[in-house]
Order: C-alpha cells, then sequence, then structure tokens
C-alpha cells in the first residue's frame, strides 16, 4: 500500500482512496509495475447508470461472460469475493442484478483486444484506464479499441480502448501506448 487519502465531502459520505503499488520480477528482473487506484464508499444505489460513448471503432469484439469463466478468473486470480461467483449471494446481499463481472478481467480482455490487433515490431509500454459502469454475468458487451496517435520520431503509437455494456453504455476505457521493439 503506496498511500491513504480519505477525502470529506460536504453532505456525503466520505471517500476512501488507496493507492496500491506491486512489483512483478523475473529472472531478467522488474517486468511490471502495476498501480491501482481503488476508491471505497458507503455504498449507494446500485443502478448502473448509461453513458453512451459515440466513438467508432477500428476493431471490437463481443463476448457474453459466463459463471463459469466468472468463476475460473476468480480461481486464477485467488479472488475469493462472492460477487463474482455465488449469485445468490451477489443479488440477495450485495443487491447487484447478477454476478459482477471482475473489473481486472475486463481489462484483461481490453489487453487481449490489443495484442490481436497490434502492429508487427511493436510492445505495450502501459496501459491507463477507468471502470465506470458495472457489467454483469450473462449480458453482452462489447470491446473495442482506436488507433489515436501514432508518433514516428518516438516510435510510439496510442490506442484507445473501451467496453461497452448490454445497453450501450461505457463501462470502461483507457488507454494503452506501444513502443517499438
Amino acid at each position: 500500500i503506496e498511500a491513504v487519502d480519505i477525502k470529506e465531502r460536504a453532505g456525503a459520505n466520505p471517500l476512501v482512496f488507496v493507492a496500491l503499488l506491486l512489483d512483478m520480477h523475473n529472472e531478467a528482473g522488474l517486468c511490471v509495475r502495476e498501480r491501482r487506484d481503488l476508491a471505497y464508499m458507503v455504498p449507494t444505489n446500485l443502478q448502473r447508470k448509461i453513458v453512451s460513448y459515440n466513438k467508432q471503432p477500428d476493431f471490437s469484439h463481443a463476448i457474453t461472460p459466463s459463471e463459469i469463466l466468472l468463476f475460473r478468473y476468480s480461481a486464477l486470480s485467488w479472488n475469493s469475493h462472492r460477487i463474482h461467483y455465488d449469485a445468490p449471494y451477489a443479488c440477495g446481499i450485495e443487491s447487484h442484478p447478477g454476478l459482477l463481472v471482475h473489473g481486472p478481467f475486463t481489462c484483461t480482455l481490453l489487453l487481449q483486444l490489443l495484442q490481436s490487433h497490434m502492429p508487427a515490431g511493436m510492445a505495450l509500454k502501459s496501459f491507463d484506464y477507468r471502470a465506470i459502469s458495472p457489467l454483469y454475468c450473462g449480458q453482452s458487451l462489447s470491446l473495442n479499441g482506436r488507433w489515436i496517435a501514432c508518433d514516428d520520431a518516438s516510435e510510439t503509437s496510442r490506442c484507445e480502448l473501451w467496453v461497452t455494456n448490454n445497453e450501450g453504455g461505457i463501462s470502461m476505457k483507457g488507454v494503452a501506448t506501444l513502443v517499438r521493439l
């Protein structure tokens, strides 16, 4: 944990922000640095807001997450939160309309989409993203990508990636920076 910050809000419950930093190493040394900024708040109305995103993708892929897929990702990532694999708990106790799709799983799907459309000789340098609205099991989602910048001088490219839910609203968006190998 890098930092914990409590933000008081006038007329509302406070928000707690937790900054996590995770370094991963292999035999060659540092290979991945992940920074997560998590926000915690008192539970409120869980109605999903629909925010449209009117950009045309250069490439996309549709998927409908299943219970088995979410259970397997929970096991793979050691995520034991029941909202991802126990429907009676997710719906009855947490008041979600169904099993919640993991934010990191959604990020993984976006990066797989990028990898399948990545230009030859390029590698991922960074991916900055933000979850906006929840996704639920059994509801279709669309993974989308659009090239937004290419700098030949620095040999970098940038790609905007986003997910839309079954109602057409944006659920996650981010920007990936690629570098020439």
